[in-house]
């Protein structure tokens, strides 16, 4: 099928920037099909980002959020020292959301509580075989204690590249309509600000984007 939701995110991001086409496929007086997929793929990788950063320990919300973008992988066996290593994560994993053995949610821990609880500064956090805890990094996810463990990961798609079909076959956005109107206001403020060098213009559309978010973006409107 084709790439419905995104090609009216081009129709509609042509008429924002005031550079309008009929359909996704054609090229406006400014902008090409490509340049158009172009921001627009920006913008919602540059949304999804925005709305993790915020809401990364709050599980309920993310997954409400992304409900469509949320996978569960299938049982990951770590090696003995607990360790998820880069080549056991899923291909497609952007987010960390959360870590589970046997149904139950391995909580989440900070760097700096996690540093406290290798050096034995923490006392109040013992990890256990029955109560183990994690850190998500950027390359692997660690469990203390160090054990082999059959966990499942439950994590945010990596935002793709989307390109325009009009026809059959093509990766439609995985974004509901309720975040269409953010994306669109960033793809805009980038484009005031790389192409026309309009910072006002810009500056003015990135605030919208925070103003139309279906959930508060970022705690203050800046740049």
């Amino acid at each position: 099928m084709a790439t419905t939701n995104f090609n009216i995110l081009h129709t509609k991001f042509s008429n924002m920037i005031r550079d309008a086409v009929a359909t996704a496929n054609l090229a406006g007086t400014d902008l090409s099909s490509a340049d158009r997929s172009v921001y627009l793929n920006s913008a919602w990788s540059k949304y999804v980002g925005m709305a993790y950063a915020k809401y990364e320990n709050d599980v309920f919300r993310l997954q409400a959020l992304f409900q469509s973008m949320i996978k569960m992988s299938s049982a990951i066996t770590t090696a003995a020292d607990g360790i998820i290593t880069s080549v056991l994560i899923p291909t497609d994993y952007g987010y960390f959301v959360k870590l589970s053995k046997a149904g139950i949610a391995i909580p989440k821990k900070t760097p700096a509580i996690w540093n406290s609880i290798l050096s034995a500064v923490n006392e109040n956090i013992a990890p256990s075989a029955t109560s183990p805890v994690c850190l998500p990094t950027d390359t692997q996810i660690e469990i203390l204690p160090a054990a082999v463990y059959i966990a499942r990961l439950t994590y945010i798609i990596k935002p793709f590249s989307v390109v325009v079909v009009t026809g059959s076959g093509g990766t439609d956005i995985p974004l509901g309509e309720k975040h269409w109107h953010t994306v669109l206001a960033l793809a805009a403020s980038e484009y005031y600000k790389s192409a026309k060098q309009e910072q006002g213009l810009s500056d003015s559309f990135f605030q919208e984007a925070v103003m139309v978010s279906p959930f508060p973006l970022i705690d203050e409107v800046k740049k």
